[in-house]
Order: C-alpha cells, then sequence, then structure tokens
C-alpha cells in the first residue's frame, strides 16, 4: 500500500487533481509508511502476537493513531520545503487551500488536529486495556501489547525530536528551486 501511494500521487499531479483533506487522511496513513515501521518494531523487540491481539479495535485504533501522527507531524515540519516545489499532498497545505486561510492559520489548525490525535492515542491505549481484559489475552500477548503501547508512544514522543533535528525539517533551503529541473517531473509542479 506505501509503494501505490507514489503512484496515486503522480496520477493525481498528472490529471491535475488534488484529494479532498478526508481522501488524504486515509492516503497518508499509508504514504507516511508507519505501518511498516511498527511491523519492524514488533520483530526487534521480538514481539509475536496473535491474530485476536491483532484484531482488537483499540490495536488497530492505536496504531492508526500514531501512524496519523507521523503523517501530520511530518507534513507540519515539511509543508514549507513542499510548497516551494508546488507539492500539494500535505495536510497543511491541504488545510490552507480548503479555508482560504493564510499558512499561520493553516499551520495552527494542523497543529490542533495533531494535538486531537494525541488524544487518541492516549485514549487507544485506556481502550486496549479494556479489551485486553474483556477478551481474556493470556499474560504473555497483555506483555507484548503492553510493549508495543509503551514503544508506540515513545515512538509518538520521538516525533517531535526529530522533526526539530532532521536537516530534512530544519533547512528547506536544502531543496533550491534552481534545483527543480533534476527532480522528477511528478514532483515539482
Amino acid at each position: 500500500a506505501w509503494l501505490w501511494t507514489y503512484y496515486a500521487e503522480a496520477v493525481e499531479r498528472a490529471a491535475g487533481q488534488v484529494p479532498s483533506r478526508v481522501e488524504f487522511v486515509k492516503h497518508r496513513r499509508d504514504s507516511v509508511a508507519m505501518q511498516p515501521f511498527l511491523d519492524l518494531h514488533e520483530i526487534t523487540a521480538g514481539i509475536d502476537l496473535p491474530d485476536s491481539a491483532r484484531s482488537l479495535p483499540a490495536y488497530i485504533a492505536l496504531r492508526n493513531a500514531v501512524t496519523d501522527h507521523s503523517g501530520l507531524c511530518n507534513d507540519i515540519c515539511s509543508f514549507e520545503k513542499e510548497a516551494a516545489l508546488g507539492y500539494e499532498h500535505n495536510a497543511v497545505r491541504l488545510i490552507q487551500r480548503d479555508r482560504g486561510s493564510t499558512l499561520q492559520e493553516a499551520v495552527d489548525e494542523a497543529g490542533i488536529q495533531l494535538a486531537r490525535i494525541a488524544e487518541r492515542v492516549v485514549r487507544a491505549e485506556k481502550e486496549l486495556i479494556e479489551e485486553i481484559e474483556a477478551a481474556g489475552i493470556s499474560a504473555s500477548t497483555r506483555a507484548a501489547l503492553e510493549r508495543c503501547v509503551q514503544d508506540y508512544r515513545g515512538l509518538v514522543r520521538g516525533d517531535f525530536d526529530y522533526h526539530a533535528r532532521a536537516e530534512r525539517y530544519t533547512r528547506p533551503d536544502l531543496v533550491e528551486l534552481e534545483a527543480r529541473n533534476s527532480m522528477s517531473g511528478y514532483f515539482a509542479a
């Protein structure tokens, strides 16, 4: 699904289309590629969840909230660089376009949405504990799920640290307008 998002964005750009904000949220969940990283986390942490645990609604909601947080945090921090290239697949840009707002108003709205996603993470964590009890999950699976909760919370916190330090977000000058000819015609406007 992650790799197909590149194709979908290229086709939309070639057709002169921009997704709605609702469509973009669904698209971004795949395009940020966090779901595969969450799967890799389980492998490196030695976690092997049975389908009964993976299918808990709160576990799915937690993974989606962590993924949505990472995507929106990325969009907030990369907006300036992407705007210079005319790249429209960014939540801040879509808010700005849909509302006819200033850049600052769009960033502020995205910040509010980011806080709501963080609340979804917390809510999903609490609901997961309740669902573990209701489903009669074994002690070892419960421990694995609790480890996921702890580590996913660290990933959400890490979004802020990473995006505040990584040059790809702190230095929009790394992609200069004059360099547009050397980039993909699908990426540049």
